[in-house]
């Protein structure tokens, strides 16, 4: 029932810019800290059907490179049938109209029938897995970034707080947390400073 009637809107690229900065400056920059034999972790938290994850891969490919055993991205949704389905990497040409530059369609995607499918070499830097924000964090590896976009708005303070400490215990001490254009973590008490790159906001964990 939560499955069905949840949001699961999502877009190729949305907002434009942080994909940018996460190319060109914040992977870069954890990278560069761990050094040639240290791959960069990233999570997407609350991924629906992939779009995100999957413009993750994309972006850093175009601005960095092939990435193998370079990032390893993880995307997670509470819904079992959406994780099925961003797994695929299989999108209908409504879904791909909804964001993806004509350029990437090109290089990056192959025909599939009625559907457009995200090629092997960017569907394989990304596993995708169940599981729910709200309940703790218990197992998850430590990482480098996580972008947490567009979820926190459905839910009270109490629970945006609880998450947003969850996420401290799994992001490195130089980490980076990446928010939806539209959340702020004013009225939250956390543990998260907050920087400003070419004009999208991002946070760093306060110092232990």
């Amino acid at each position: 029932i939560i499955d069905a009637i949840a949001t699961h809107e999502t877009s190729w690229f949305r907002d434009s810019d942080p994909w940018k900065v996460l190319a060109r400056v914040v992977v870069p920059d954890v990278a560069g800290r761990r050094g040639p034999s240290t791959s960069v972790r990233i999570w997407s938290a609350a991924c629906s059907s992939g779009q995100e994850p999957y413009s993750i891969a994309l972006a850093l490919t175009e601005t960095l490179g092939p990435l193998r055993g370079r990032v390893l991205i993880t995307a997670s949704d509470f819904s079992g049938s959406m994780v099925e389905k961003a797994s695929q990497g299989r999108f209908t040409q409504l879904e791909i109209n909804r964001g993806v530059p004509a350029r990437l369609l090109v290089t990056d995607f192959q025909r599939d029938g009625a559907y457009w499918r995200v090629n092997d070499d960017i569907r394989s830097l990304v596993t995708f897995e169940q599981r729910n924000l709200v309940r703790p964090f218990d197992g998850m590896p430590t990482f480098d970034v996580v972008c947490l976009r567009n979820v926190l708005i459905y839910f009270d303070l109490a629970v945006r707080t609880r998450i947003l400490n969850e996420m401290r215990r799994v992001v490195a001490d130089d980490g980076w947390l990446l928010l939806g254009s539209s959340e702020t973590l004013l009225g939250l008490t956390v543990s998260w400073d907050y920087t400003t790159i070419d004009g999208t906001v991002l946070y760093r964990p306060q110092p232990v």
